[in-house]
C-alpha cells in the first residue's frame, strides 16, 4: 500500500475562485450535505457544505457517502485487470459464464466488453440477488445488435460483477479493495460499513428534505453499491492521473480501462470505455440513487479531476454543470 494524501493547493486566487463556484451552487440548490475534492498537479482541495442530516454534524472529506454509478468505473478497472492477467478475454461471450444458453441478437452473441460499454442489447432491469439475475439471463434476450446501439444499462454491470466474483471466487467488495483501494490507502471505500464508518456515513434524503434508507443493492453491488468519500476519491482521481505511484498491475488496469472501446456510428462524440463515459476528452461518470447522487470528472489535458458527492436527491446529472465548472477553472 502506497500513502498517498495529497498536499493542499496552495494557489489562493485558484482557492477563492473555487469556493465561489462551489458556494454559488450550494446556496442555490436543495441539498442537504456537499463534499467536493478537486486535484490538480499533485495536489488537492477540499470543499464541504452543510450537514450529514438536518441537525446533524457538518460535511468534512471524511464523511462517507455512496457513490453510486461512479462504482461502475471500479468495476470497469477490475475487468481490465482481469483482462490483462489473462483470466478473460473482453471478446469473451457471456455464454461461457453459464451453464445455460444466453439468448443472442440475429446471431450476434454479447461480449464482456458489450456490458462494460453498456451496448449489449440487454433492457435495464433491477435484480435482488444473483438468483433473481439468473433468472433474469434465462428469460430475456437483446433487443438491438450487441455492440451497435448504446443503452445505460445497470444490469450489465452486476453482470460483470457476478462474473468477477465466479473468477476471483471473492465477494465484489473484497476484489476492489485488495486490487483497487488497499493499493492507493482507500481506507474507507466499501460496501459493508464497520461500525466507526456507520457513524462516517452522511444520512440520505430525497429531494423533499425526508430521510430515507441506505440502499443495500444486493445482486447490483458492481452497478452501484460503493460508499467512499471526497479524501478517498481524490486519491483515486489522482492514480487514474498517474499523480501517484501505484504498482504495475494497477496502472497498467487503469490505462486498459480508460481506452475508447465503443464510438457510436452516429455520433463521434459518443464514445466509451471500460464503465467509464468519454465526453469532451474528459473521462466521467455520474451517478444517483434515492438519497445520493454524484459526479466524478477528470481530465488528462489539464491534469486535474473532480469528483461531487452528495446526500440528496437522485439525479446525478444535476452535478455535472458545477464538476464541469470546477474543471474549467482550475484548467
Amino acid at each position: 500500500m502506497i500513502k498517498s494524501d495529497l498536499p493542499i493547493i496552495s494557489d489562493s486566487t485558484l482557492t477563492k475562485k473555487l469556493q465561489d463556484a462551489a458556494t454559488e451552487y450550494f446556496s442555490n440548490s436543495t441539498d442537504i450535505g456537499l463534499s467536493i475534492g478537486i486535484v490538480k498537479n499533485g495536489e488537492a482541495l477540499f470543499l464541504n457544505y452543510g450537514l450529514t442530516k438536518k441537525g446533524g454534524s457538518e460535511i468534512v472529506e471524511h464523511t462517507l457517502f455512496q457513490i453510486c454509478s461512479i462504482t461502475k468505473t471500479f468495476t470497469g478497472t477490475i475487468l481490465a485487470d482481469l483482462a490483462n492477467q489473462g483470466l478473460l478475454s473482453l471478446d469473451d461471450h457471456l455464454d461461457k459464464y453459464f451453464d445455460f444458453p444466453i439468448a443472442n441478437f440475429n446471431n450476434t452473441e454479447i461480449r464482456l466488453v458489450d456490458l462494460a460499454t453498456h451496448t449489449s442489447g440487454l433492457r435495464d432491469e433491477h435484480v435482488a440477488g444473483n438468483n433473481m439475475l439468473l433468472e433474469y439471463l434465462k428469460s430475456t434476450k437483446p433487443v438491438t445488435e450487441p455492440g451497435k446501439v448504446y443503452e445505460y444499462s445497470n444490469i450489465g454491470m452486476a453482470t460483470l460483477g457476478y462474473i468477477i466474483e465466479k473468477i476471483t471466487d471473492k465477494p465484489y467488495e473484497q476484489v476492489v479493495r485488495e486490487n483497487i483501494c488497499d493499493k492507493i490507502d482507500m481506507k474507507n471505500t466499501v460496501i459493508n460499513l464497520t461500525e466507526k464508518q456507520k457513524k462516517m456515513c452522511a444520512t440520505p434524503h430525497l429531494i423533499e428534505g425526508n430521510i430515507t434508507e441506505m440502499l443495500t443493492l444486493d445482486g447490483m453491488k458492481a452497478a452501484g453499491a460503493l460508499i467512499s468519500s471526497t479524501h478517498d476519491m481524490v486519491k483515486y482521481i489522482a492514480s487514474n492521473l498517474k499523480q501517484i505511484a501505484c504498482d504495475k498491475r494497477l496502472q497498467e488496469a487503469i490505462d486498459t480501462a480508460q481506452k475508447i472501446y465503443w464510438i457510436s456510428e452516429n455520433s463521434t462524440d459518443l464514445k466509451r470505455c471500460l464503465g467509464w463515459w468519454w465526453v469532451d476528452d474528459t473521462h466521467e461518470h455520474g451517478g444517483g440513487m434515492p438519497g445520493y447522487k454524484s459526479w466524478l470528472k477528470l481530465s488528462h489535458n489539464f491534469n486535474a479531476g473532480v469528483i461531487i458527492l452528495c446526500n440528496t436527491g437522485y439525479n446525478g446529472g444535476v452535478l455535472a454543470g458545477l464538476a464541469s465548472e470546477l474543471l474549467y477553472i482550475i484548467k
